[in-house]
């Protein structure tokens, strides 16, 4: 009885994994100040290793896949993977910057996919190139992001709420709610995952986060 009270497994209600979400590589082409992945060099599976697990997700129960990294564009075969799983019935959302997105690209993607969850990092593009250490990385996040729109792809842009970026999410929210793009903030930022702690320095502090949940 206190196996059913707490939610836990059992054999008349085993967990689904209904909804399951895949680094598919760790390598990326923004160096993010803030990252907590350790590894920017790393694709963690092969295509077919991919498609293999797909397929037991699949048997398992799962309906929805979250595609993430690292930066999942940098993958030759992202098509390919994604492909698979609309093929055995998955739905799919893709976590990505958008700077690799091409016109050719979106429209792939917006065949495959229901929506793209992008990173934007602050509302001045000059400080966003530097927090992100991608040289015009607003302007083809941003434009990646307006490409797929138009190829029917929703889409919601993620904000990790960064202290050198704060200053400039009044105009961030502003720009979103020009374009009409579905705005997320989180300003949970964690160590790295080997357990470093750099990122942590530009997390918010006590008094900046008390402000935030006022201002947002």
């Amino acid at each position: 009885m206190l196996v059913k009270q707490v939610g836990l497994p059992t054999r008349e209600m085993p967990w689904v994994p209904l909804h399951v979400q895949i680094e598919i590589t760790w390598k990326c082409n923004w160096r993010c100040v803030h990252c907590y992945q350790d590894d920017h060099k790393t694709d963690r599976y092969s295509t077919q290793e991919l498609k293999s697990l797909l397929d037991d997700l699949h048997a398992a129960g799962t309906v929805h896949l979250i595609v993430t990294g690292g930066e999942p564009l940098v993958r030759a075969d992202l098509i390919e993977v994604i492909r698979h799983a609309r093929k055995i019935g998955m739905t799919v959302t893709l976590y990505t910057n958008a700077h690799l997105v091409t016109e050719e690209r979106a429209k792939e993607l917006g065949e495959l996919i229901g929506t793209a969850e992008i990173s934007l990092l602050a509302g001045e593009p000059a400080l966003h190139d530097q927090l992100a250490r991608a040289p015009g990385s607003f302007d083809r996040a941003f434009q990646g992001a307006m490409l797929l729109r138009q190829h029917g792809v929703n889409i919601v842009i993620k904000t990790p709420v960064l202290r050198p970026a704060y200053p400039t999410l009044g105009r961030l929210k502003a720009l979103m709610a020009i374009n009409g793009f579905d705005w997320q903030t989180d300003p949970e930022i964690s160590q790295s995952y080997a357990g470093a702690q750099f990122p942590t320095a530009y997390k918010l502090n006590k008094d900046e986060l008390r402000q935030f949940f006022i201002d947002f």
